[in-house]
């Protein structure tokens, strides 16, 4: 898959999905929860905080540049409309994807890191101190798929 189809972009090629295939697929918000997300764990001011709002970090760099940026429409011909949606955004599952490539991680140690670290968890779109990573069946068979 060229890798400019998994991006938003003005073209219109993303135009060309018809849009019976995209009946069964749902775009995810990535607006974080009022009352569950990281900033009202880590507290006030504190260094915890500003590391993990500072907006050069790099889990806010991924997630504004690499996550946010993933278009989920395209993905949408990887998922037949009788099984329904993902039950997970395809944008996170991409995000994981990448961060695991890019970081040298094994899939074991991305899923250590995904459940256990906030700052790993941010970048692929876990905004949320609810949000649960997803299933490793959901993230083999979006592998597997693509």
């Amino acid at each position: 898959m060229d890798i400019k189809l998994l991006f938003r972009s003005n073209d219109s090629i993303f135009t060309r999905i018809p849009n019976y295939l995209l009946c069964f697929f749902k775009v995810y918000s990535t607006q974080p929860d009022l009352f569950s997300n990281f900033l009202s764990s880590l507290g006030g001011d504190g260094r915890r905080h500003k590391k993990f709002t500072d907006h050069n970090a790099w889990h806010n760099l991924f997630r504004e540049f690499i996550t946010c940026n993933v278009n989920e429409k395209c993905f949408s011909c990887l998922f037949s409309g009788d099984m329904g949606r993902l039950n997970v955004p395809v944008r996170m599952l991409a995000g994981m994807l990448i961060l695991k490539e890019s970081s040298g991680w094994s899939d074991e140690r991305l899923f250590e890191e995904i459940e256990s670290n906030i700052l790993a968890m941010n970048a692929p779109g876990m905004n949320n101190a609810s949000d649960e990573a997803p299933y490793a069946a959901t993230y083999y068979n979006f592998r597997k798929a693509l």
